[in-house]
Protein backbone atom coordinates (compact mmCIF):
# COMPACT_ATOMS: atom_id res chain seq x y z
CA UNK A 1 0.00 0.00 0.00
CA UNK A 2 1.18 3.48 -0.74
CA UNK A 3 1.62 6.21 1.84
CA UNK A 4 -1.39 8.03 0.40
CA UNK A 5 -3.55 4.93 0.86
CA UNK A 6 -2.35 4.56 4.42
CA UNK A 7 -2.98 8.24 5.18
CA UNK A 8 -6.55 8.17 3.80
CA UNK A 9 -7.33 5.08 5.81
CA UNK A 10 -5.70 6.55 8.91
CA UNK A 11 -7.67 9.78 8.43
CA UNK A 12 -10.93 7.82 8.38
CA UNK A 13 -9.96 5.91 11.52
CA UNK A 14 -8.92 9.17 13.23
CA UNK A 15 -12.13 10.95 12.21
CA UNK A 16 -14.21 8.07 13.56
CA UNK A 17 -12.28 8.23 16.82
CA UNK A 18 -12.71 12.02 17.09
CA UNK A 19 -16.46 11.78 16.43
CA UNK A 20 -16.87 8.71 18.66
CA UNK A 21 -18.09 6.62 15.73
CA UNK A 22 -17.56 2.94 16.31
CA UNK A 23 -15.36 1.41 13.61
CA UNK A 24 -13.14 -1.60 13.01
CA UNK A 25 -10.13 -1.77 10.70
CA UNK A 26 -10.56 -5.00 8.77
CA UNK A 27 -7.35 -4.65 6.83
CA UNK A 28 -7.14 -6.89 3.79
CA UNK A 29 -9.94 -9.23 4.80
CA UNK A 30 -11.34 -9.18 1.26
CA UNK A 31 -9.24 -9.50 -1.89
CA UNK A 32 -11.46 -7.04 -3.82
CA UNK A 33 -10.32 -4.19 -1.63
CA UNK A 34 -6.96 -2.76 -0.68
CA UNK A 35 -8.47 -2.00 2.71
CA UNK A 36 -11.80 -1.49 4.33
CA UNK A 37 -13.10 -0.06 7.56
CA UNK A 38 -16.43 -1.07 9.09
CA UNK A 39 -18.15 2.09 10.26
CA UNK A 40 -20.88 1.56 12.86
CA UNK A 41 -19.52 -1.97 12.81
CA UNK A 42 -20.92 -4.34 10.18
CA UNK A 43 -23.33 -1.80 8.76
CA UNK A 44 -21.35 0.63 6.63
CA UNK A 45 -18.01 -0.11 5.02
CA UNK A 46 -15.53 2.36 3.54
CA UNK A 47 -13.16 0.67 1.15
CA UNK A 48 -10.57 1.28 -1.51
CA UNK A 49 -10.83 -1.02 -4.49
CA UNK A 50 -7.82 -2.81 -5.94
CA UNK A 51 -8.68 -1.83 -9.54
CA UNK A 52 -9.14 1.86 -8.68
CA UNK A 53 -6.62 2.77 -5.96
CA UNK A 54 -7.27 6.51 -6.39
CA UNK A 55 -10.90 6.12 -5.29
CA UNK A 56 -12.71 5.08 -2.19
CA UNK A 57 -16.34 4.18 -1.90
CA UNK A 58 -18.79 3.30 0.79
CA UNK A 59 -21.08 0.31 1.02
CA UNK A 60 -24.00 -0.40 3.32
CA UNK A 61 -25.26 -3.91 3.96
CA UNK A 62 -28.75 -4.98 4.93
CA UNK A 63 -28.92 -8.56 6.13
CA UNK A 64 -32.32 -10.25 6.12
CA UNK A 65 -32.22 -13.48 8.14
CA UNK A 66 -34.28 -16.43 6.93
CA UNK A 67 -36.82 -16.15 9.76
CA UNK A 68 -37.71 -12.58 8.70
CA UNK A 69 -38.21 -13.45 5.07
CA UNK A 70 -40.42 -16.48 5.66
CA UNK A 71 -43.60 -14.77 4.51
CA UNK A 72 -41.99 -14.00 1.14
CA UNK A 73 -40.61 -17.47 0.53
CA UNK A 74 -43.95 -18.93 -0.53
CA UNK A 75 -44.60 -16.35 -3.24
CA UNK A 76 -41.68 -15.59 -5.55
CA UNK A 77 -43.73 -12.91 -7.36
CA UNK A 78 -44.21 -10.93 -4.14
CA UNK A 79 -40.53 -11.28 -3.35
CA UNK A 80 -39.54 -10.11 -6.84
CA UNK A 81 -41.97 -7.20 -6.57
CA UNK A 82 -40.48 -6.15 -3.23
CA UNK A 83 -36.92 -6.31 -4.56
CA UNK A 84 -37.95 -4.29 -7.63
CA UNK A 85 -39.46 -1.61 -5.37
CA UNK A 86 -36.21 -1.46 -3.39
CA UNK A 87 -34.23 -1.08 -6.62
CA UNK A 88 -36.54 1.73 -7.73
CA UNK A 89 -36.14 3.49 -4.39
CA UNK A 90 -32.36 3.03 -4.58
CA UNK A 91 -32.32 4.64 -8.03
CA UNK A 92 -34.08 7.69 -6.60
CA UNK A 93 -31.26 7.96 -4.03
CA UNK A 94 -28.66 7.48 -6.80
CA UNK A 95 -27.24 4.28 -5.36
CA UNK A 96 -26.99 0.77 -6.72
CA UNK A 97 -28.29 -2.28 -4.92
CA UNK A 98 -27.09 -5.83 -5.30
CA UNK A 99 -29.03 -8.77 -3.89
CA UNK A 100 -27.05 -11.78 -2.74
CA UNK A 101 -29.16 -14.73 -1.68
CA UNK A 102 -28.09 -17.95 -0.01
CA UNK A 103 -29.77 -20.55 2.18
CA UNK A 104 -29.54 -18.48 5.35
CA UNK A 105 -29.81 -14.82 4.34
CA UNK A 106 -30.59 -12.26 1.73
CA UNK A 107 -27.84 -9.68 1.78
CA UNK A 108 -28.52 -6.32 0.16
CA UNK A 109 -25.46 -4.26 -0.70
CA UNK A 110 -26.03 -0.57 -1.29
CA UNK A 111 -23.34 1.50 -2.97
CA UNK A 112 -23.32 5.03 -4.46
CA UNK A 113 -22.89 5.24 -8.23
CA UNK A 114 -20.04 7.70 -7.91
CA UNK A 115 -16.91 6.88 -5.86
CA UNK A 116 -14.97 9.60 -4.09
CA UNK A 117 -11.39 10.46 -5.02
CA UNK A 118 -9.40 9.52 -1.96
CA UNK A 119 -6.78 12.24 -2.26
CA UNK A 120 -9.36 14.99 -1.80
CA UNK A 121 -11.59 13.63 0.96
CA UNK A 122 -11.98 15.92 3.94
CA UNK A 123 -13.44 15.13 7.34
CA UNK A 124 -16.64 17.02 6.50
CA UNK A 125 -17.04 15.05 3.25
CA UNK A 126 -16.41 11.81 5.10
CA UNK A 127 -19.07 12.64 7.71
CA UNK A 128 -21.56 13.74 5.03
CA UNK A 129 -20.85 10.61 2.97
CA UNK A 130 -21.32 8.38 6.02
CA UNK A 131 -24.49 10.17 7.13
CA UNK A 132 -26.01 10.02 3.65
CA UNK A 133 -25.36 6.30 3.37
CA UNK A 134 -26.69 5.69 6.89
CA UNK A 135 -29.92 7.49 6.01
CA UNK A 136 -30.33 5.63 2.72
CA UNK A 137 -29.69 2.31 4.46
CA UNK A 138 -32.25 3.13 7.16
CA UNK A 139 -34.85 4.17 4.60
CA UNK A 140 -34.38 0.99 2.56
CA UNK A 141 -34.51 -1.13 5.73
CA UNK A 142 -37.70 0.59 6.85
CA UNK A 143 -39.41 0.01 3.50
CA UNK A 144 -38.22 -3.57 3.45
CA UNK A 145 -39.36 -4.47 6.95
CA UNK A 146 -42.68 -2.63 6.59
CA UNK A 147 -43.37 -4.64 3.43
CA UNK A 148 -42.40 -7.89 5.15
CA UNK A 149 -44.58 -6.98 8.15
CA UNK A 150 -47.54 -6.11 5.91
CA UNK A 151 -47.18 -9.39 4.05
CA UNK A 152 -47.00 -11.31 7.31
CA UNK A 153 -50.16 -9.56 8.59
CA UNK A 154 -51.98 -10.28 5.32
CA UNK A 155 -51.10 -13.96 5.61
CA UNK A 156 -52.28 -14.03 9.23
CA UNK A 157 -55.60 -12.42 8.26
CA UNK A 158 -56.14 -14.90 5.43
CA UNK A 159 -55.51 -17.83 7.76
CA UNK A 160 -57.94 -16.55 10.39
CA UNK A 161 -60.87 -15.91 8.00
CA UNK A 162 -63.37 -18.76 7.68
CA UNK A 163 -63.46 -20.62 4.41
CA UNK A 164 -66.64 -20.05 2.33
CA UNK A 165 -67.29 -23.81 2.27
CA UNK A 166 -67.47 -23.82 6.09
CA UNK A 167 -70.47 -21.50 6.15
CA UNK A 168 -73.69 -23.45 6.66
CA UNK A 169 -76.97 -22.69 4.97
CA UNK A 170 -79.83 -21.90 7.33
Amino acid sequence: MSNQTNSVKQNILDWCNEEKIQCVDNGNANQQFIWYVDIDVNHIIFHQMVNYPDRITIQAQIDIPKEKQGCLENDKNKKSDLLLKLETLATIFRVSVKFIENDEHILIRVRPFKPHYSSTMTKVEFLEYRERMSNIKSTLENHLFIAIGNEFQLQQNQQSQPDASDVGIL
